[in-house]
């Protein structure tokens, strides 16, 4: 069990590394959603096998990943709202107007936290500090 949640984490990770580096080249719905999905798995996978990792070590990366996903999710809150606004015919309101601006805001505070991670590459530690 221990080499299979071994592979398994470093598959999840993989994902993410190649998820946090599109995000960090494109700005679209898509890319936010597809980080935001990657970070979700590999924070499930590091707590469905925890008792194979160093606690300490679990715990960190955790804590990085949900500081990672609360500046994905202020985007994607703003997307989700900006396209109800739009189904219900209210894409060109104060609201609307405010909500954009507003989403521009998260995503410039959103990459500027990815080029964060990039610059310091947390991820490529972590198996190190996984033993995987």
């Amino acid at each position: 069990m221990r080499d299979y949640s071994a592979h398994r984490i470093a598959a999840l990770l993989e994902s993410f590394r190649d998820q946090l580096k599109h995000a960090a080249r494109n700005r679209d719905e898509e890319a936010i959603h597809d980080l935001r999905v990657s970070i979700r798995r590999l924070s499930e996978g590091l707590r469905v096998f925890r008792q194979f990792f160093p606690d300490a070590k679990v715990k960190k990366i955790r804590r990085h990943l949900s500081g990672l996903m609360d500046h994905a999710a202020a985007v994607r809150d703003r997307d989700m709202t900006l396209q109800l606004l739009a189904d219900a015919g209210e894409s060109s309101g104060p609201l609307a107007t405010r909500l954009q601006a507003e989403r521009e805001g998260a995503e410039r505070a959103l990459h500027a936290e990815l080029r964060a991670w990039r610059k310091r590459d947390l991820p490529a530690r972590w198996p190190n500090r996984l033993q995987l």
